[in-house]
C-alpha cells in the first residue's frame, strides 16, 4: 500500500466485490461494516485511520471488497476531490435500462 497522509480527516472507500457498488468503511466499537452511503461512514484520522486500513485490507483478503483506499473529506463528510464526489453521488446513468 502506498504511503498515505494520516493527519487529515479521511473516509475509507472500496467497491463491493459481488456487485461493484461503491461502499464505505464504518465501525461501531469493534463491529465493522461496509455501508453504501458516505454519510454513514466513519471519519478517521491518525492511528485510527491506519488501524482501519488494516482491517479494511482483511476484507479484501476475504473477497468482500476490492480497491480499498482512503479519501480526504471535510467536516460534513464531503469528498475533497471531484472524482470521489461523483462516486459518492451514485451512478451517473441508469443501470440495466434499455
Amino acid at each position: 500500500m502506498a504511503r498515505i497522509a494520516t493527519d487529515s480527516p479521511q473516509i475509507i472507500t472500496a467497491n463491493r466485490l459481488d456487485d461493484g457498488i461503491v461502499v464505505y468503511f464504518a465501525t461501531d466499537k469493534d463491529a465493522v461494516q461496509w455501508v453504501e452511503k458516505i454519510a454513514d461512514a466513519s471519519v478517521l484520522i491518525g492511528e485510527a485511520l491506519t488501524a482501519a486500513l488494516s482491517r479494511a485490507e482483511q476484507a479484501v483478503e476475504a473477497n468482500e471488497v476490492v480497491e480499498v483506499y482512503p479519501i480526504p473529506v471535510d467536516e460534513a463528510k464531503h469528498p475533497q476531490s471531484q472524482r470521489e464526489a461523483v462516486r459518492a453521488a451514485g451512478p451517473t446513468i441508469a443501470y440495466g435500462v434499455q
